[in-house]
């Protein structure tokens, strides 16, 4: 633990605070803040990596070996490709709209942290 607190002190203290600090706590933080840009910096490329911007980061598909037991025939499976398309979409929105990856963001950034 003492080797992750002065690797915080360095970068971002926040995330790994002493007993004693608390959420009203200033911290310092460093100086030259390559640490910190560092740290953000990768946090921001895992969150691209998993989450892209321009296609979404699932796809919903059932095995065509097995779409006969749910009774698919050709003509079901364009309808069933496209709900399970608007499923996706809707996987998504809901995503955005909880605010999910802001908290993602912070745990990509405290687990580069970690393992600095």
């Amino acid at each position: 633990m003492s080797r992750d607190r002065l690797c915080a002190n360095l970068t971002i203290p926040s995330l790994l605070p002493k007993a004693v600090e608390n959420n009203t706590t200033n911290f310092k933080f460093p100086h030259d803040g390559f640490g910190v840009r560092a740290i953000k910096q990768l946090a921001a490329k895992l969150l691209l990596v998993f989450f892209p911007p321009n296609r979404t980061f699932m796809r919903i598909t059932i095995d065509p070996k097995h779409s006969h037991n749910f009774g698919v025939n050709t003509e079901g499976k364009g309808q069933l490709d496209i709900t399970l398309a608007q499923t996706e979409k809707l996987v998504w929105r809901s995503i955005e709209q909880w605010g999910l990856l802001a908290a993602l963001f912070e745990g990509y950034e405290a687990a580069a942290h970690y393992r600095q």
